[in-house]
């Protein structure tokens, strides 16, 4: 397995860091499906997206298995640690209806997308996982695992470079796919919660192998299930050196952490506010700051155009998003790209050159690829 990219901190301080509200985690916001623009005579993409306004639902669904009841479960090795007795998993992704994306099948269209499931619910599949592999009948304790989010994709996440939104070339890749996790671990004891740790990571995984007859997913599950690995190991530890000095908290405090995330304006305000937003913390706070704009064609797309104080304007590739006051675009590459809700999150296409299959003549000189990106609400992320 390619070396993770980990993140492991104290559950205790990411709690204290957060607000806190009280408010359902189903919130949803009143976005509408039509892309209306506000903009000037004649302003209209090239083409439309192929991503519906039903955002991810329509796409054809395809499995990811981590539970075989045929493979005969391995003995511990001797020295296994397991020092929990069972493993509850709770849901609060933002999009609890699928695990992820894979786009780019044959014939290099997004029309040819799938959403990524399992056989059931992300809790039934990650807890049986966890319960059959990592458990022992006389251990002590048990322990919750929120999860926060689960995704994978076969789209190049964006790099944190001078332009973050150019995707890697081939020589950055550590591998073709990836997998999203964040997670929440606690210890669990007498109805109450320890908080072990958190985790964040994104695994570059290897080739998922198809064609137009079948797709196979061997590195994606057992990647998947690598990870979950490394999480019980990681709990173990963190069990073991925290339970004197720990803060034990009740689970309506997990639950109304988990649930804040959602409590933001661009997801329970009514109505959308018109205007260009000049961050994700206007495009999360429903808010954008700047008002004296145009929104023109540019180059086959949109493009926003600031109104100067001579009263002409000019284009600006700097501002984060467009909101006509009912359909929400995010800038990417200095166009606007149309946003498509999916639960708690938000998603977009994107074109990007492919590095694997070099074309002369054709999109900077290669293929184009049709990438599905999501928006991590948490930070801002694009992957």
């Amino acid at each position: 397995m390619k070396t993770p990219i980990l993140f492991f901190c104290s559950l205790s301080l990411a709690i204290s860091a957060s607000p806190q509200s009280n408010i359902s985690a189903s919130a949803q916001s009143n976005i509408s499906a039509s892309p209306q623009s506000n903009v000037s005579a004649g302003a209209q993409p090239k083409k439309r997206t192929a991503l519906s306004a039903a955002g991810l639902s329509p796409l054809p669904k395809l499995t990811i298995r981590l539970n075989d009841p045929r493979e005969p479960v391995p003995p511990p090795s001797s020295d296994a640690f397991r020092p929990f007795s069972y493993f509850e998993v709770i849901d609060e992704r933002p999009d609890t209806t699928r695990i992820g994306v894979h786009g780019n099948l044959p014939m290099h269209s997004h029309e040819f997308d799938r959403q990524l499931v399992f056989p059931g619910s992300a809790t039934q599949e990650l807890g049986r996982y966890l319960n059959r592999h990592f458990t022992h009948p006389d251990a002590p304790d048990t322990v919750l695992v929120v999860l926060r989010q689960l995704w994978l994709s076969d789209t190049d996440p964006y790099l944190a470079a001078t332009n973050p939104y150019r995707p890697a070339s081939y020589s950055e890749r550590t591998g073709n796919t990836h997998i999203r996790l964040k997670a929440e671990v606690y210890v669990c004891r007498d109805h109450h919660y320890l908080p072990l740790l958190r985790i964040d990571t994104l695994q570059a995984t290897g080739n998922v192998t198809y064609n137009s007859v079948k797709c196979t997913y061997v590195s994606w599950e057992k990647d998947l299930a690598l990870l979950l690995g490394d999480l019980t190991e990681n709990a173990a530890l963190a069990a073991a050196s925290k339970e004197s000095s720990g803060k034990w908290i009740t689970r309506d405090d997990i639950r109304r952490f988990n649930q804040s995330r959602f409590n933001i304006p661009i997801f329970n305000t009514p109505a959308l506010t018109r205007g260009v937003y000049a961050s994700f913390e206007e495009f999360r706070d429903n808010a954008p700051s700047i008002q004296d704009f145009e929104v023109k064609t540019d180059n086959g797309g949109l493009a926003i155009y600031l109104k100067s104080s001579d009263g002409g304007s000019y284009y600006t590739h700097n501002a984060w998003g467009y909101c006509d006051g009912r359909q929400i675009f995010l800038m990417r590459g200095g166009l606007l790209q149309p946003l498509r809700k999916a639960g708690n999150s938000f998603c977009f296409y994107g074109t990007e050159p492919d590095d694997l299959a070099p074309v002369p003549g054709s999109f900077g000189g290669h293929n184009e690829r049709h990438c599905l990106y999501i928006i991590d609400m948490d930070t801002g992320e694009i992957y």
